[in-house]
């Protein structure tokens, strides 16, 4: 009984056939030799395969025209096998570099039949495509690109591994911070709203509720944050909005102070209800109004400021201050005083006590 055989030679990590296999039955084995007849082919043949497949994916050329470190270029299996096709077919890698967005627009696929020939007969490849892909709530499955450009705030919440798609999404969308940690622009609005509109004003389109919850319309109908408003009209801003003074810690420090019962109430506020106390704790303040300083006191000779009560405790018999004809009174000390005379800024009272 002859029977052609193969020889294995095994070098290192992989087999390398010698001769081929050709199994020739001419005569009655014992059931031992038999079975292990039928058993050694089958698993050299299984080694023999997956040899030349990882010999081939290792020379695999990085396809060209798409931006550094692509997350479709990998070692996987199936990225692997998608890049031999692409360097396969020139043409198609030239047309879907620039977009690559366009592989899930079947419309394009049909106008590029040898693509969609090979995604067809390679069905694990097109599954492996759609994991940067997802489904919205009405189960209707959608690529990275759609949810960038139609849902940016999920995207971003679900799946920010996806901005690696496309490199001007980093630069358009996000930010780094001091330690060279990129983030995205809704990390920047919960985390650090001040440097989110001081930097990137632009962002403020990126949620509708923004534009509404942390800014609003001048009279030229020209809309601003809140950190503008504090800025260049801070009455306005706590007259109107005083739930702004979240939006920074100092604020709270420094525009306004607690009373007895430990609430908080702003400059404006402190200077309607209690003007005493305001210019006593926080003379300071009186820089942010500009007619604070005409109405609540008055330039000594040496051109220094002071509040009425000051005026009062230097001249016991000073009482009333004179209020221009139209204005309302206002209480500027323990003592209701009305306005006489104003010159050169300059305050003088004559005494009228009840």
């Amino acid at each position: 009984m002859n029977i052609q055989t193969a020889r294995i030679s095994f070098r290192k990590s992989h087999i390398e056939w010698v001769e081929p296999v050709e199994w020739v039955e001419l005569g009655i084995r014992d059931a031992r030799t038999q079975e292990k007849s039928k058993m050694r082919p089958r698993a050299i043949f299984a080694l023999a395969i997956a040899a030349p497949a990882f010999a081939q994916y290792s020379n695999t050329p990085y396809p060209a025209g798409f931006s550094t470190n692509y997350p479709w270029f990998t070692n996987d299996a199936q990225s692997q096998n998608f890049q031999q096709f692409l360097a396969s077919d020139p043409q198609d890698e030239q047309d879907l570099a620039p977009n690559p967005q366009m592989i899930y627009d079947e419309n394009w696929r049909m106008q590029h039949p040898q693509l969609q020939a090979f995604m067809q007969a390679n069905p694990n490849v097109w599954t492996w495509l759609e994991q940067w892909g997802e489904y919205d709530t009405q189960n209707q499955w959608h690529d990275a690109y759609w949810w960038h450009q139609n849902n940016r705030q999920w995207f971003y919440s679900n799946h920010p591994e996806w901005v690696a798609l496309d490199p001007r999404w980093r630069d358009q969308d996000g930010a780094y911070d001091n330690q060279h940690a990129w983030h995205d622009a809704y990390w920047w609005h919960k985390n650090n709203r001040r440097y989110f509109y001081t930097s990137h004003p632009e962002w403020v389109g990126y949620d509708p509720q923004w534009r509404e919850q942390d800014g609003d319309y001048d009279n030229q109908h020209t809309w601003h944050d809140a950190y503008w408003w504090h800025q260049n009209n801070r009455q306005w801003f706590y007259n109107n909005r005083p739930e702004w003074v979240s939006y920074d810690s100092q604020w709270r420090n420094q525009d306004g102070d607690y009373d007895s019962q430990r609430s908080w109430h702003d400059a404006y506020w402190w200077h309607r209800n209690n003007r005493d106390w305001f210019y006593s704790n926080h003379p300071e303040w009186l820089s942010y109004d500009p007619q604070w300083q005409n109405q609540d006191g008055a330039f000594d000779q040496q051109q220094r400021w002071h509040y009425g009560e000051w005026w009062y405790n230097q001249n016991p018999s000073w009482s009333r201050v004179t209020i221009p004809r139209g204005s309302n009174r206002t209480r500027i000390g323990p003592i209701p005083r009305t306005c006489r005379t104003i010159s050169s800024n300059k305050l003088s009272f004559s005494s009228n006590k009840r």
